[in-house]
């Protein structure tokens, strides 16, 4: 877990792009950040989690190499208890409501309506609680799939805490497999999945491509979803395109605006066209079909 978060006093437009800009590059493994209003001092504080004590000068030479002025803002490095911050910092975040999607904490579960399709994630260490935008991205483009056709098996690439994998399995009443590189997120996921009751139509698998195991070489997939880095989805865009049928389609999101072509590009050599997008502030989630 976390045991050092670096702090950045700055404006919110500068604070938000460091935290999109760390977490991109995965800089020093990073854990996670949080953006934060100073409403007193009439600021933004951008933090950074971190495993172990970054290199500061690494780090200001990183964020200046990015086109960020280090001397205009205020940074400090400053070395946490052994406390799951992550999971403290997630505690008592209210529920996310993307149409009838409902991801919700425990403390929150009274707050379930029938109308809803609801997903229970705690806090915890795996990626995803259903805030974040791309996240918020699928979801959307994943109620415009289902209006559309049948689905009767998914891939969720890249699951984290398995949000995704869980409201596709509700949702779609389909055979869903969710991948993961980390054994944490995965095991988490996995927990998800249980309290979730979704275990006997949902799989969670521990690895870091898509090469075939029992669970993916049973036949191909109505739908991949890939929430992850735009770099990991070029990398691994003939693997995921390997998986998909003939009629299928592709949910990419993790991508920032400016990222949106070469990513399309990537999938266009394999005969896909974008068929939808949505874009929330600077980050996109995409729907792409075979042309």
């Amino acid at each position: 877990m976390p045991s050092f978060v670096y702090k950045f006093v700055t404006t919110k437009e500068t604070a938000e792009s460091i935290s999109d800009c760390v977490l991109e590059a995965g800089l020093f493994d990073t854990q996670a950040t949080s953006v934060l209003e100073d409403e007193e001092n009439k600021t933004w504080i951008c933090e950074l989690y971190f495993p172990d004590k970054p290199d500061e000068a690494e780090l200001l030479q990183f964020l200046s190499q990015q086109g960020f002025d280090t001397n205009s803002f205020k940074g400090s490095l400053i070395e946490l208890d052994d406390i799951d911050w992550v999971a403290h910092s997630l505690e008592g975040l209210p529920p996310v409501s993307v149409g009838y999607y409902f991801i919700h904490g425990r403390h929150d579960s009274h707050h379930v309506s029938p109308y809803h399709i609801p997903v229970l994630v705690e806090a915890s260490q795996a990626f995803g609680t259903g805030h974040h935008a791309t996240t918020e991205g699928c979801l959307h483009l994943m109620q415009h799939v289902k209006k559309q056709k049948q689905v009767k098996r998914i891939l969720d690439v890249g699951c984290g805490s398995a949000v995704l994998t869980i409201a596709a399995a509700k949702d779609f009443k389909a055979k869903v497999i969710g991948t993961e590189i980390d054994p944490v997120s995965a095991q988490i996921a996995e927990i998800n999945c249980n309290v979730n009751h979704v275990t006997h139509s949902s799989k969670i698998l521990c690895q870091a491509d898509l090469k075939n195991t029992a669970e993916l070489a049973g036949g191909k997939f109505d739908l991949i979803i890939a929430n992850i880095l735009a770099k990991p989805l070029i990398h691994l865009s003939s693997e995921i395109v390997s998986k998909l049928d003939h009629k299928g389609h592709l949910i990419l999101s993790g991508l920032l605006v400016h990222q949106e072509v070469m990513v399309v590009n990537a999938y266009r050599r394999f005969g896909f066209k974008l068929e939808k997008r949505y874009n929330n502030g600077e980050w996109l989630a995409l729907l792409l079909t075979k042309i």
